[in-house]
């Protein structure tokens, strides 16, 4: 209810016909009618949004394929279930107004994620979804194999595919097990951090909005809010998914992409990948992040835990950079997150210092767009440090 600003949006994209003219409609009356008897509750004017370019950074020149008319009701603020109506047009789909209708987009996203984790078995009394052990040593024999592949030397997953198992060693890492399953298979990689990572930014927005026990997960009932134990699923993994020289690996995955069936039958060999910079950069991101978190919450133990290996791992990768290494796959931003994070959570002088260094805005020559997820994090943490200077 007390949002700012409320839009409803007048287009169409038909087809192969484009974008249908509805500049006949701009000037005319809108209604906020309230759903079920009809009654009106709030008539504004319809206006003109624009083009619809520039409103998507997904790569289209238009993400809506049609121009853009807008129905701003923002004034309007009374809680209910509502539809916007336009005579010569018709109704939308009924929304409500208030304060908490958000809660449910929340928490069926987060439980989602619950329900792609993989290792323990999940069912009853945390879903009514059965789902047996996966991926976890000693079951349908699971294993996985240190390799020497280096996943930040070349992104491309085929490679991986490849690399992976022809520079594998006989060494079994039984500490590979966890995270979230993505895309209907099994592997893990670094970039699935960027959860865990928006998890905390909500939760450090707004800390007051979350507790323990209101996602019905495992963890519930420890005192700590569900959505920080959410997000600590897949940075725990990343720390379990350690190299035998301290650093984090960037991937754990197979030979290929898996055959039919289901994740607790895979019986497909794993790996892996070699420690790095860039996964450790962006673990000590997250892991510090999360210490933050934990301190808002009230938990300084759990925080100085998580504090401890954020510093750890941002040292090892400062100390194992090879050359060529920060211009492979923006590692130099994963460096400038975790340097702002560990600013704000430590105030190490040595941390802002770096930052500067890294941010791409002192550097005219660099290329930077606020799209880039990982600027836009480590300036947020930056620029909410509240220490001098």
């Amino acid at each position: 209810a007390s949002a700012q600003q409320k839009f409803a949006y007048l287009y169409h994209n038909a087809g192969d016909l484009g974008g249908i003219d509805l500049s006949a409609w701009e000037g005319e009356p809108f209604h906020v009618i309230q759903d079920g008897s009809g009654a009106i509750a709030f008539t504004g004017a319809i206006t003109y949004r624009g083009s619809g370019n520039g409103e998507s950074f997904q790569g289209e020149p238009n993400y809506y394929g049609s121009a853009v008319w807008q129905c701003d009701f923002s004034a309007f603020d009374t809680p209910g279930d509502y539809r916007i109506a336009i005579p010569g047009v018709g109704s939308s789909f009924p929304f409500s107004i208030g304060d908490d209708v958000y809660r449910e987009a929340f928490y069926t996203t987060v439980r989602g994620l619950y329900h792609q984790r993989s290792g323990p078995a999940q069912g009853m009394p945390h879903s009514i979804h059965e789902k047996p052990v996966d991926h976890m040593p000693g079951v349908n024999g699971y294993k996985v194999y240190y390799s020497n592949f280096r996943v930040m030397d070349n992104m491309n997953q085929d490679t991986a595919f490849v690399q992976l198992p022809a520079q594998a060693t006989s060494t079994l890492m039984p500490n590979a097990w966890g995270g979230w399953n993505d895309a209907s298979d099994y592997d893990k990689y670094v970039q699935h951090l960027i959860s865990s990572d928006y998890l905390c930014l909500v939760y450090e927005l707004a800390p007051d909005h979350f507790t323990d026990g209101e996602l019905n997960i495992p963890e519930s009932g420890n005192g700590i809010p569900d959505i920080l134990d959410e997000a600590a699923w897949c940075i725990d993994f990343y720390l379990r998914l350690k190299g035998p020289t301290g650093g984090i690996s960037h991937r754990l995955e197979s030979y290929s992409h898996p055959g039919p069936g289901v994740a607790w039958t895979d019986t497909m060999t794993f790996y892996q990948s070699k420690e790095e910079p860039l996964a450790s950069f962006w673990t000590a991101a997250s892991a510090a992040q999360l210490a933050w978190c934990l301190q808002l919450a009230g938990y300084p133990t759990q925080a100085a835990t998580y504090r401890a290996e954020a510093v750890a791992i941002y040292t090892w990768a400062q100390n194992n950079l090879l050359p060529g290494d920060l211009d492979l796959a923006n590692c130099r931003g994963r460096r400038a997150q975790a340097a702002a994070w560990l600013y704000k959570l430590t105030g190490e002088a040595h941390y802002q210092e770096q930052f500067i260094i890294d941010n791409p805005v002192q550097d005219p020559s660099a290329t930077f767009t606020p799209n880039e997820e990982n600027f836009e994090l480590a300036i947020w943490g930056y620029v909410t440090t509240d220490r001098p200077g």
